[in-house]
């Protein structure tokens, strides 16, 4: 897997997650990812600024749903965007949270993996 140089960071409804959505956005920037930070959205919506920002991840927060995370996906893919990675963020629930999301995050940047 190639390394990511572009995210977007997006939430589908209104989940109210912006902790968690700003910190993996300061993760990403800390490893040297360019982050486009988008508010509450509908999933075509990330998809296009995906497709116009030549992102390799989109990061949800899990407030938004597997619902949310599936309707992404298949935004991605009416755009031919099939390579694009989709990370469900997790809740700001504790430091142990922030841990588990630096080190999947890390995996993507560096292109050593996927999201586990």
């Amino acid at each position: 897997m190639e390394s990511v140089r572009r995210a977007v960071l997006g939430e589908v409804g209104a989940s109210g997650a912006d902790e968690v959505v700003r910190a993996a956005a300061r993760l990403l920037r800390d490893g040297g990812v360019e982050v486009v930070q988008l508010g509450a959205v509908e999933p075509a919506a990330i998809a296009e600024v995906a497709l116009q920002e030549d992102a390799g991840i989109i990061g949800l927060p899990v407030g938004s749903g597997a619902t949310a995370v599936a309707e992404v996906t298949a935004a991605l893919a009416d755009r031919g965007l099939s390579d694009v990675v989709v990370v469900a963020l997790g809740e700001a629930m504790d430091d142990d949270w922030l841990s588990g999301l630096s080190r999947r995050l890390a995996s993507l940047i560096d292109g050593r993996g996927t999201p586990g």
